[in-house]
């Protein structure tokens, strides 16, 4: 003979005498309260800790730093031509943030931005490398630089973004 575990609606315990059980059949369904509760807030306790610490802020390995004025990001990329040539290129480019209205309306946060764009520049250096495939692009760096700026400025603008640095780092063929 023991007494009821359950909570009244006054939050205080039952009290009431049971036998062969710790709830009395008013409070039965008690236990399944208590562990949906612990459920919900443990799972969603860990699901919040595993978005923040566990999972990928960029893809592609992309990474980037922020200063008060400037943010910086690079990344790598590697490219294969059909006539059989392969790039492997790390780039990084310094942009800064003109209209923070236009880029938290359309760009989010720094990470939302980096997603969009480490890709842009990703594909507007691949059209830059076809269309100057024919000439050694190493000792054309600074010229694939420019033109991927070029390419690139007008969509960064749309982002409230002002791209002011664009350079390849490493380039290997």
């Amino acid at each position: 003979m023991g007494k009821c575990f359950g909570i009244t609606r006054y939050l205080s315990r039952c009290r009431r005498e049971v036998s062969g059980s710790i709830f009395c059949p008013e409070h039965h369904r008690q236990p399944l309260i208590w562990l949906s509760f612990l459920i919900f807030t443990v799972g969603g306790s860990f699901a919040s800790i595993y978005g923040v610490f566990m999972a990928e802020q960029a893809p592609q390995q992309a990474s980037a730093t922020h200063d008060k004025d400037q943010s910086y990001l690079k990344g790598p990329i590697h490219v294969t031509f059909q006539d059989g040539k392969t790039y492997d290129i790390s780039f990084g480019f310094n942009y800064r943030i003109v209209d923070p209205l236009k880029f938290h309306t359309n760009a989010g946060d720094f990470n939302q931005a980096t997603g969009v764009l480490v890709p842009l520049v990703r594909v507007a250096l691949v059209r830059v490398l076809e269309s100057h495939s024919s000439t050694s692009a190493r000792s054309r760096r600074t010229v694939i630089s420019s033109h991927v700026m070029k390419e690139v400025s007008p969509r960064f603008l749309e982002l409230g973004l002002e791209l002011s640095d664009l350079g390849i780092e490493s380039f290997h063929e």
